[in-house]
């Protein structure tokens, strides 16, 4: 991003550590905690201070208390690029030609899978997986429309008539899923977090329904607490489907950089044989309908309502 828009992010970020802190922090306090002469913030949110050394951007990072991989994404936002320019070339293809060649590449990939954008909003799922977790025709049309329900993966993590917790009888299965989940929206949406699209999606978190927005807080704390859990080695889930019985599979994710952004892809390998069977039986019923397109990508502003009025300071 370039240098206004990592400022920006510099002042987002001061806001989420005062929420964490339920406190207010000026630029002056972030200052003190960074060991900064006073003012040098201020340069930075403002877009005035363009040469930023290892000792600020280390100094900025612990203090904002950045995830293992939160900081990868930190320390790529301050190289002064802009975000889309990271990965686009000349004559790249267009958003639907790239996922056309990765979908490709995937292939007749047996196994449950989903791929998301930078803000968890589930660009293409398999079948497999939106069967799994009893995402139905209903759903998928209402989702698609984002009326009452938004296509994102985190939202339907944490909505409650989803029901997804229930899935896991150990609760500390539940836990762990949860945490890695918004671990990797945390890395996965720290550039983009001053974008409009993000403004709204933290709306609908909020006011879709408030035990949605309750327990996404919670989590959104614990994932920086669990800081050890960062990443895909503690992604391996059991969980008991109504269904289809006890289930043992690891989600690994993968990054995929394509000319208009990262998209991240999720694959479910199954660790027994009755998974392996499930699975099988999943991706046989999807026949030539293996791949099922929800939100929109990249270009999230024509889901905006026009009515929409971004906040004055952006919430977690």
């Amino acid at each position: 991003m370039d240098w206004r828009e990592f400022g920006l992010l510099i002042r987002h970020l001061r806001f989420e550590l005062a929420e964490a802190e339920m406190r207010k922090i000026t630029q002056e306090d972030l200052d003190r905690r960074c060991g900064f002469p006073l003012g040098t913030v201020g340069r930075i949110e403002r877009g005035d201070m363009r040469r930023l050394d290892q000792q600020h951007l280390v100094a900025l990072a612990n203090a904002f208390r950045l995830t293992q991989l939160e900081r990868r994404e930190f320390f790529l936002a301050a190289n002064g690029v802009p975000t889309e320019e990271i990965y686009r070339y000349p004559g790249a293809p267009s958003p639907e030609e790239e996922l056309k060649i990765l979908l490709s590449n995937l292939g007749n990939f047996p196994y449950p899978a989903f791929i998301v954008d930078s803000y968890a909003d589930l660009v293409v799922g398999h079948r497999g997986a939106l069967a799994l977790f009893g995402v139905t025709a209903e759903l998928l049309t209402r989702a698609r429309q984002y009326a009452d329900v938004v296509p994102n993966l985190i939202y339907y993590i944490f909505r409650p008539d989803f029901h997804f917790e229930s899935f896991f009888p150990e609760p500390g299965d539940w836990f762990r899923l949860a945490v890695a989940n918004v671990q990797a929206f945390r890395r996965m949406s720290l550039r983009y977090r001053i974008r409009p699209y993000w403004d709204y999606l933290m709306h609908r978190f909020q006011n879709d329904d408030p035990r949605l927005w309750s327990n996404f807080r919670i989590f959104w704390l614990q994932a920086e607490m669990r800081r050890d859990w960062d990443g895909n080695a503690n992604r391996r889930y059991r969980l008991r489907h109504p269904q289809w019985g006890p289930l043992d599979y690891i989600a690994v994710m993968s990054e995929e950089g394509t000319a208009h952004g990262p998209l991240y892809i999720t694959i479910y390998v199954p660790q027994d044989d009755h998974t392996y069977q499930v699975f099988k039986q999943l991706d046989q019923a999807a026949e030539e309908e293996r791949w099922v397109f929800l939100a929109p990508w990249p270009n999230k502003e024509q889901i905006i309502p026009k009515d929409f009025q971004r906040p004055r300071r952006r919430r977690i």
